[in-house]
């Protein structure tokens, strides 16, 4: 399992790294997927080319048949660079507030210790 992110920052809940698909939901914008590249019990962080505006409410389908879903609220984006061995890279995403877990087409796994390989 992947350690969650340092310690070292002022964040309410531990954070861990994963690779999830997610489908991203909204009644202004229609549907589009994206990426989870971490969670926490309390929101997720989607990398994804094309953010929603803040304050958009979302429905989210996290993983596959097996994952879960979720409502939230857009309230960060991120514009991040780094370096991939010589050259640069960059990605853009958008922090998700978790509000209300729904039930699933399927059963959900427990969260988020099985989500997290």
């Amino acid at each position: 399992m992947e350690q969650p992110e340092s310690q070292n920052n002022t964040r309410q809940h531990t954070r861990y790294q994963v690779v999830l698909p997610v489908v991203i939901d909204s009644e202004e914008y229609g549907s589009y997927t994206g990426l989870v590249i971490n969670i926490s019990s309390g929101g997720l962080f989607i990398q994804t080319y094309d953010p929603l505006p803040i304050g958009t409410t979302v429905t989210l389908t996290v993983g596959d048949a097996d994952g879960f879903m979720v409502t939230g609220t857009v309230r960060s984006h991120y514009y991040m660079t780094y370096r991939s061995d010589t050259e640069p890279a960059a990605f853009t995403g958008m922090g998700i507030k978790f509000h209300k877990f729904m039930n699933s087409p399927k059963a959900p796994r427990p969260f988020p210790a099985e989500l997290v390989n």
